[in-house]
Protein backbone atom coordinates (compact mmCIF):
# COMPACT_ATOMS: atom_id res chain seq x y z
CA UNK A 1 0.00 0.00 0.00
CA UNK A 2 1.41 3.79 -0.85
CA UNK A 3 1.23 6.11 2.08
CA UNK A 4 -1.62 7.98 0.88
CA UNK A 5 -3.89 4.53 0.77
CA UNK A 6 -2.36 3.45 4.53
CA UNK A 7 -3.45 6.80 5.31
CA UNK A 8 -6.99 6.48 4.58
CA UNK A 9 -7.39 3.27 6.18
CA UNK A 10 -6.58 4.07 9.15
CA UNK A 11 -8.68 7.27 9.06
CA UNK A 12 -11.72 5.11 8.08
CA UNK A 13 -11.34 2.50 10.73
CA UNK A 14 -10.63 5.98 13.36
CA UNK A 15 -14.22 7.48 11.81
CA UNK A 16 -16.36 4.43 10.62
CA UNK A 17 -15.16 1.80 12.91
CA UNK A 18 -16.84 -2.08 12.17
CA UNK A 19 -18.80 -3.29 14.87
CA UNK A 20 -17.63 -6.08 16.57
CA UNK A 21 -20.83 -8.90 16.65
CA UNK A 22 -22.23 -9.41 20.46
CA UNK A 23 -21.85 -13.05 21.90
CA UNK A 24 -22.86 -12.37 25.49
CA UNK A 25 -26.75 -11.69 26.01
CA UNK A 26 -29.59 -12.30 28.09
CA UNK A 27 -32.89 -12.40 26.47
CA UNK A 28 -35.36 -11.87 29.38
CA UNK A 29 -38.48 -14.30 27.85
CA UNK A 30 -41.95 -12.51 28.82
CA UNK A 31 -44.76 -14.57 28.78
CA UNK A 32 -46.80 -14.84 25.72
CA UNK A 33 -44.87 -12.29 23.49
CA UNK A 34 -43.35 -14.33 20.28
CA UNK A 35 -40.66 -14.94 22.57
CA UNK A 36 -40.16 -18.52 21.74
CA UNK A 37 -39.36 -17.79 17.92
CA UNK A 38 -36.40 -14.92 19.58
CA UNK A 39 -35.42 -17.79 21.71
CA UNK A 40 -34.89 -20.22 18.91
CA UNK A 41 -32.85 -17.29 17.14
CA UNK A 42 -30.41 -16.77 20.22
CA UNK A 43 -29.87 -20.48 20.55
CA UNK A 44 -29.16 -21.00 17.09
CA UNK A 45 -26.81 -18.19 16.99
CA UNK A 46 -24.91 -19.82 20.31
CA UNK A 47 -25.10 -23.22 18.38
CA UNK A 48 -23.42 -21.88 15.35
CA UNK A 49 -20.72 -20.23 17.22
CA UNK A 50 -20.01 -23.16 19.93
CA UNK A 51 -21.14 -20.19 22.81
CA UNK A 52 -21.43 -21.36 26.16
CA UNK A 53 -25.56 -21.46 27.34
CA UNK A 54 -27.20 -21.12 30.53
CA UNK A 55 -29.63 -23.69 31.25
CA UNK A 56 -31.74 -24.55 33.69
CA UNK A 57 -31.20 -27.48 36.10
CA UNK A 58 -32.22 -31.39 34.64
CA UNK A 59 -35.91 -31.78 34.47
CA UNK A 60 -36.37 -28.23 34.43
CA UNK A 61 -36.85 -25.76 31.56
CA UNK A 62 -37.84 -22.59 33.76
CA UNK A 63 -35.11 -21.12 36.17
CA UNK A 64 -37.23 -21.27 38.81
CA UNK A 65 -39.68 -18.98 37.98
CA UNK A 66 -41.99 -17.71 39.21
CA UNK A 67 -39.17 -17.13 42.01
CA UNK A 68 -36.45 -14.31 41.04
CA UNK A 69 -33.36 -15.46 39.23
CA UNK A 70 -30.75 -17.11 41.26
CA UNK A 71 -27.25 -18.82 40.31
CA UNK A 72 -28.30 -21.61 41.84
CA UNK A 73 -31.11 -22.18 39.75
CA UNK A 74 -28.55 -23.16 36.23
CA UNK A 75 -27.27 -25.90 35.60
CA UNK A 76 -23.09 -25.05 36.17
CA UNK A 77 -21.95 -28.73 35.62
CA UNK A 78 -22.79 -28.07 31.97
CA UNK A 79 -21.14 -24.29 32.04
CA UNK A 80 -18.07 -26.40 32.95
CA UNK A 81 -16.83 -23.65 35.75
CA UNK A 82 -17.23 -20.92 33.11
CA UNK A 83 -19.36 -17.99 32.46
CA UNK A 84 -22.45 -18.26 29.81
CA UNK A 85 -22.47 -16.29 26.98
CA UNK A 86 -26.66 -16.94 26.63
CA UNK A 87 -29.08 -17.22 28.59
CA UNK A 88 -32.75 -17.04 27.51
CA UNK A 89 -35.10 -19.21 29.49
CA UNK A 90 -38.07 -18.27 30.93
CA UNK A 91 -36.47 -16.03 33.72
CA UNK A 92 -37.65 -13.59 36.67
CA UNK A 93 -35.65 -10.67 36.23
CA UNK A 94 -32.83 -9.91 38.97
CA UNK A 95 -30.04 -8.66 37.34
CA UNK A 96 -27.69 -8.92 40.04
CA UNK A 97 -27.82 -12.46 40.14
CA UNK A 98 -27.91 -12.99 36.25
CA UNK A 99 -24.66 -11.01 35.93
CA UNK A 100 -23.01 -13.35 38.30
CA UNK A 101 -23.18 -16.49 35.61
CA UNK A 102 -22.73 -14.10 32.60
CA UNK A 103 -20.10 -13.02 30.73
CA UNK A 104 -18.73 -9.43 31.60
CA UNK A 105 -20.77 -7.46 29.31
CA UNK A 106 -23.76 -8.85 28.91
CA UNK A 107 -26.02 -7.17 26.97
CA UNK A 108 -30.13 -7.50 28.20
CA UNK A 109 -32.45 -8.03 25.97
CA UNK A 110 -36.79 -8.45 25.99
CA UNK A 111 -39.51 -7.90 24.40
CA UNK A 112 -43.12 -7.06 25.33
CA UNK A 113 -46.84 -6.94 23.80
CA UNK A 114 -49.87 -4.29 23.80
CA UNK A 115 -51.35 -5.19 27.01
CA UNK A 116 -54.90 -5.97 25.86
CA UNK A 117 -54.07 -8.52 23.59
CA UNK A 118 -51.17 -9.96 25.98
CA UNK A 119 -53.43 -10.44 28.58
CA UNK A 120 -56.32 -11.91 26.79
CA UNK A 121 -53.53 -14.94 25.13
CA UNK A 122 -52.54 -15.92 28.77
CA UNK A 123 -55.90 -15.89 30.12
CA UNK A 124 -56.57 -18.16 27.01
CA UNK A 125 -53.20 -20.07 26.83
CA UNK A 126 -52.59 -20.47 30.93
CA UNK A 127 -56.26 -21.61 31.16
CA UNK A 128 -57.15 -19.13 34.16
CA UNK A 129 -60.49 -19.67 34.18
CA UNK A 130 -60.08 -23.31 35.00
CA UNK A 131 -57.49 -21.99 37.69
CA UNK A 132 -60.68 -19.70 39.32
CA UNK A 133 -63.12 -21.83 39.34
CA UNK A 134 -64.98 -20.34 36.03
CA UNK A 135 -64.07 -23.36 33.80
CA UNK A 136 -67.86 -23.90 32.91
CA UNK A 137 -68.53 -20.40 32.39
CA UNK A 138 -68.13 -18.50 28.78
CA UNK A 139 -67.10 -15.24 29.34
CA UNK A 140 -64.52 -16.00 32.16
CA UNK A 141 -62.28 -13.54 31.94
CA UNK A 142 -64.64 -10.71 31.97
CA UNK A 143 -66.46 -12.27 35.28
CA UNK A 144 -63.48 -12.47 36.60
CA UNK A 145 -62.45 -8.19 36.06
CA UNK A 146 -66.23 -7.51 38.10
CA UNK A 147 -64.07 -9.30 41.37
CA UNK A 148 -60.19 -10.05 40.29
CA UNK A 149 -59.41 -9.98 43.83
CA UNK A 150 -62.04 -12.14 45.38
CA UNK A 151 -61.46 -14.76 42.64
CA UNK A 152 -57.48 -14.93 43.59
CA UNK A 153 -58.28 -14.97 47.20
CA UNK A 154 -60.82 -17.60 46.84
CA UNK A 155 -58.21 -19.43 44.69
CA UNK A 156 -55.56 -19.38 47.71
CA UNK A 157 -57.98 -20.57 50.38
CA UNK A 158 -59.39 -23.76 48.12
CA UNK A 159 -55.71 -24.54 47.42
CA UNK A 160 -55.01 -24.08 51.26
CA UNK A 161 -52.15 -21.66 50.28
CA UNK A 162 -50.87 -23.03 47.10
CA UNK A 163 -50.83 -20.49 45.09
CA UNK A 164 -50.76 -21.87 41.41
CA UNK A 165 -47.98 -20.18 39.28
CA UNK A 166 -49.53 -19.19 36.30
CA UNK A 167 -51.99 -17.21 38.55
CA UNK A 168 -48.91 -14.45 38.81
CA UNK A 169 -49.42 -13.72 35.56
CA UNK A 170 -53.35 -13.03 36.28
CA UNK A 171 -52.29 -9.10 36.66
CA UNK A 172 -49.18 -7.16 35.03
CA UNK A 173 -47.69 -10.39 33.51
CA UNK A 174 -45.12 -8.87 31.57
CA UNK A 175 -43.90 -6.45 34.53
CA UNK A 176 -43.89 -9.35 36.60
CA UNK A 177 -41.46 -11.42 34.42
CA UNK A 178 -39.32 -7.84 34.28
CA UNK A 179 -38.72 -8.14 38.36
CA UNK A 180 -41.50 -5.93 39.77
CA UNK A 181 -43.22 -7.00 42.65
CA UNK A 182 -47.23 -7.51 42.76
CA UNK A 183 -47.10 -4.59 45.55
CA UNK A 184 -46.36 -1.96 43.67
CA UNK A 185 -48.69 -2.42 40.95
CA UNK A 186 -50.72 0.21 42.23
CA UNK A 187 -47.96 2.52 43.24
CA UNK A 188 -47.30 4.60 39.77
CA UNK A 189 -44.10 6.50 41.05
CA UNK A 190 -42.34 2.90 41.90
CA UNK A 191 -43.64 1.67 38.56
CA UNK A 192 -41.91 4.92 36.90
CA UNK A 193 -38.80 4.48 38.70
CA UNK A 194 -38.56 1.03 38.03
CA UNK A 195 -39.39 1.33 34.04
CA UNK A 196 -36.12 4.33 33.99
CA UNK A 197 -34.27 1.46 36.07
CA UNK A 198 -34.84 -0.97 33.23
CA UNK A 199 -34.37 1.23 30.41
CA UNK A 200 -30.78 1.74 31.79
CA UNK A 201 -30.13 -1.49 31.97
CA UNK A 202 -31.49 -3.22 29.29
CA UNK A 203 -29.85 -2.84 25.64
CA UNK A 204 -32.85 -3.26 23.59
CA UNK A 205 -36.72 -3.81 24.12
CA UNK A 206 -38.32 -5.55 21.48
CA UNK A 207 -42.18 -4.97 20.55
CA UNK A 208 -44.45 -7.90 19.43
CA UNK A 209 -46.81 -5.80 17.33
CA UNK A 210 -43.68 -4.69 14.70
CA UNK A 211 -41.67 -8.28 14.55
CA UNK A 212 -39.52 -7.59 11.76
CA UNK A 213 -38.39 -4.40 12.44
CA UNK A 214 -37.73 -5.53 16.52
CA UNK A 215 -35.76 -8.34 14.57
CA UNK A 216 -33.76 -5.96 12.13
CA UNK A 217 -33.09 -3.98 15.78
CA UNK A 218 -32.20 -6.73 16.73
CA UNK A 219 -29.51 -7.31 14.33
CA UNK A 220 -28.47 -3.46 13.93
CA UNK A 221 -27.62 -3.03 17.80
CA UNK A 222 -26.04 -6.35 18.28
CA UNK A 223 -23.67 -6.07 14.92
CA UNK A 224 -25.02 -9.32 13.92
CA UNK A 225 -26.25 -10.70 10.28
CA UNK A 226 -29.59 -10.85 8.47
CA UNK A 227 -28.98 -14.39 8.37
CA UNK A 228 -28.36 -14.75 11.88
CA UNK A 229 -32.22 -13.44 12.41
CA UNK A 230 -33.69 -15.46 9.63
CA UNK A 231 -36.81 -17.63 11.13
CA UNK A 232 -39.12 -19.78 9.67
CA UNK A 233 -42.73 -20.01 10.48
CA UNK A 234 -43.29 -23.84 11.76
CA UNK A 235 -46.40 -25.70 14.02
CA UNK A 236 -48.05 -22.25 14.46
CA UNK A 237 -51.38 -22.59 16.86
CA UNK A 238 -53.93 -22.93 14.55
CA UNK A 239 -55.48 -19.13 14.07
CA UNK A 240 -58.73 -19.06 16.44
CA UNK A 241 -61.14 -16.44 16.36
CA UNK A 242 -60.61 -14.07 19.04
CA UNK A 243 -63.54 -12.65 20.73
CA UNK A 244 -63.92 -9.08 20.01
CA UNK A 245 -63.47 -7.15 23.37
CA UNK A 246 -65.91 -4.05 23.83
CA UNK A 247 -64.67 -0.57 24.62
CA UNK A 248 -65.30 -1.24 28.36
CA UNK A 249 -64.20 -4.42 28.56
CA UNK A 250 -60.41 -3.25 26.83
CA UNK A 251 -61.13 -0.28 29.44
CA UNK A 252 -60.94 -2.69 32.32
CA UNK A 253 -58.26 -4.66 31.27
CA UNK A 254 -56.05 -1.98 30.64
CA UNK A 255 -57.02 -0.09 34.07
CA UNK A 256 -56.38 -3.77 35.68
CA UNK A 257 -52.76 -4.19 33.85
CA UNK A 258 -52.14 -0.30 34.57
CA UNK A 259 -48.37 -1.03 35.39
CA UNK A 260 -48.01 -2.94 31.89
CA UNK A 261 -49.75 -0.49 29.74
CA UNK A 262 -46.84 2.13 31.45
CA UNK A 263 -43.92 -0.44 30.81
CA UNK A 264 -45.76 -0.74 27.19
CA UNK A 265 -46.00 2.78 25.87
CA UNK A 266 -42.85 4.18 27.32
CA UNK A 267 -40.59 1.34 25.69
CA UNK A 268 -42.81 1.14 22.33
CA UNK A 269 -41.90 5.17 22.24
CA UNK A 270 -37.87 4.30 22.88
CA UNK A 271 -38.23 1.14 20.10
CA UNK A 272 -39.54 3.95 17.62
CA UNK A 273 -37.06 6.14 18.37
CA UNK A 274 -34.13 3.55 18.04
CA UNK A 275 -35.28 2.88 14.36
CA UNK A 276 -35.03 6.59 13.95
CA UNK A 277 -31.12 7.01 14.83
CA UNK A 278 -30.86 4.48 12.44
CA UNK A 279 -31.80 6.34 9.30
CA UNK A 280 -32.81 5.32 6.01
CA UNK A 281 -30.73 2.40 5.66
CA UNK A 282 -32.85 0.14 8.09
CA UNK A 283 -35.83 0.40 6.16
CA UNK A 284 -33.41 -1.24 3.44
CA UNK A 285 -32.32 -3.93 5.94
CA UNK A 286 -36.11 -4.61 6.47
CA UNK A 287 -36.56 -4.89 2.92
CA UNK A 288 -34.01 -7.56 2.78
CA UNK A 289 -34.96 -9.26 5.81
CA UNK A 290 -38.15 -9.98 4.99
CA UNK A 291 -37.26 -11.31 1.24
CA UNK A 292 -34.69 -13.81 3.24
CA UNK A 293 -37.62 -15.02 5.34
CA UNK A 294 -39.85 -15.28 2.24
CA UNK A 295 -36.68 -17.23 0.26
CA UNK A 296 -36.52 -19.73 3.62
CA UNK A 297 -40.51 -20.30 3.98
CA UNK A 298 -40.79 -21.35 0.40
CA UNK A 299 -37.68 -23.80 0.74
CA UNK A 300 -39.15 -25.22 3.96
CA UNK A 301 -42.85 -25.70 3.77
Amino acid sequence: LSPRQELRLVLTHIFFPSCVPEQSIVFLKTHKTGSSTLTNIFNRFADLRELKVALPLPGYNRFKWPLYFDWSSVDMYRLNGDYANVLCNHARYYRYAMDSVMETGAKYVTILREPVSQFESTFDYMELGNLLGLQNVSNAMEVFLRRPYDFLINVTRRRQGDFPDSLNLARNGMFFDLGLSPRHYDNRTKVLETILKLDREFSLVLIMEYYDESLVLLKRELCWDLEDIVYAKFNQRATRKKSKLSRKLRKTIKKWNSADVMLYNFFNKTFWEKIKRHGDDFYKDLKEFRQKNADLQRECV
